[in-house]
């Protein structure tokens, strides 16, 4: 099976450095593909430096949502999730103005501890741990309750659009977090 990365703060946003390493390694830092008429974008939250996209990545994501308006739904995945913010990134507002006219999906990370959002009418994820660090104090999760597990996120896409399931090595969780 493929795996498709997606760039975090510790992968590409301190130095110039991480950046050549990423992109020597594993390719471009934001792309697309489709996937059975879903069309899967990978963006990067932590380009220029955390927390960062340039005005090509935004014009890259506009280009791609307007050439593939016939999708039937649109997932959107990056480390750092944006809609958390408490005064919304600029370019953030722009993306989800861009995808306002579709079904559309969000995943996004970093902070380590699962959410889910119902944020214009689309669900918005944040994932917890998925790559075994930095869960609650000294990298222990304090569990689902907490929003806090290691795991990963099976996406199913349905015609109503993507289920979730947490795969967690104590059992599967659904899209609320629970049992």
């Amino acid at each position: 099976m493929p795996f498709f990365y997606v760039p975090g703060n510790h992968d590409h946003g301190y130095t110039v450095a991480l950046r050549q390493v990423w992109e020597n390694n594993l390719g471009p830092n934001y792309y697309y593909f489709i996937y059975k008429g879903v069309l899967m974008l990978c963006i990067n939250t932590d380009e220029d430096n955390v927390d960062s996209m340039t005005d090509e990545q935004v014009a890259y994501i506009e280009n791609v949502i307007k050439t593939h308006a016939d999708v039937r739904w649109t997932c959107v995945f990056f480390h750092n999730p944006l809609w958390r913010h408490h005064t919304p990134k600029p370019y953030w507002v722009k993306i989800e103005a861009m995808l306002a006219d579709r079904n559309y999906t969000v995943f996004g990370g970093h902070i380590h501890s699962y959410t889910k959002v119902v944020k214009n009418g689309r669900n918005y994820y944040t994932l917890a741990t998925t790559g075994g660090c930095c869960s609650g104090e000294g990298g222990n999760p304090a569990g689902p309750a907490k929003g806090e597990f290691d795991h990963f996120a099976w996406v199913t896409m349905t015609d109503e659009g993507p289920v979730i399931a947490n795969i967690i090595l104590d059992g599967v969780l659904d899209d609320d977090g629970k049992v």
